[in-house]
């Protein structure tokens, strides 16, 4: 039940917090970040309840991940609301750039395709790979918090990179790289609304 929840609970807060954004739209941000920080809050306080009999040293990963990428999508969210998108239409971007987030396994095929292609070295691959691990929740939480070997999964080797020397992915890692995509696509969000608040202006 706590993996079921681990793997999930990343792709429900991408859509839950943009959803509390546009159901705030045109309120203070105050209250906007408080609606927001609860619905985080209360899917947090699933998973730990969920984790209860699972090791303690796996509960900390998880929540980790799954508010960076809460941040994430709230970022994307904004950042199309800062555009002048509709709150459904920011709701819808910031859903799916968390949904791209999980989908990028289908990227392996055309990665080692242009691999080939343009000759690159075995290290080379092991980074992309190792990329593209830690760019999805799911592959990261089961290969570096819970120790689960997904290559072997009719669905993974199918896609054959398990055959390229890479680096596990690290929660830690992919933490930081969405910690890293938030504060670029924020600061775009904020540098968008402050051009479009003097051009109204």
């Amino acid at each position: 039940m706590f993996e079921l929840a681990a793997f999930m609970a990343p792709l429900v807060a991408g859509i839950a917090v943009p959803g509390a954004l546009a159901w705030t739209a045109g309120r203070p941000p105050s209250r906007r970040a408080i609606v927001a920080g609860a619905a985080t809050g209360a899917l947090l306080a699933i998973v730990a309840l969920a984790s209860i009999g699972h090791p303690v040293r796996q509960l900390g990963p998880v929540l980790a991940i799954t508010l960076s990428v809460a941040m994430l999508s709230a970022a994307v969210a904004l950042l199309a609301e800062a555009a002048g998108g509709r709150p459904a239409v920011a709701q819808l971007c910031g859903g799916l750039a968390v949904c791209a987030l999980y989908a990028s396994v289908v990227l392996f095929g055309p990665m080692l395709d242009h691999a080939a292609t343009a000759e690159l070295d075995g290290p080379a691959v092991g980074r992309r790979v190792t990329l593209l691990l830690e760019l999805n929740p799911l592959s990261t939480a089961a290969i570096d918090v819970f120790r689960d070997d997904l290559y072997h999964r009719p669905v993974f080797y199918a896609l054959d990179f398990a055959s390229y020397q890479h680096e596990p992915p690290r929660w830690t890692s992919a933490v930081g790289r969405y910690a890293l995509l938030t504060a670029v696509v924020g600061a775009l969000a904020a540098g968008v609304f402050v051009l479009r608040r003097r051009l109204a202006g």
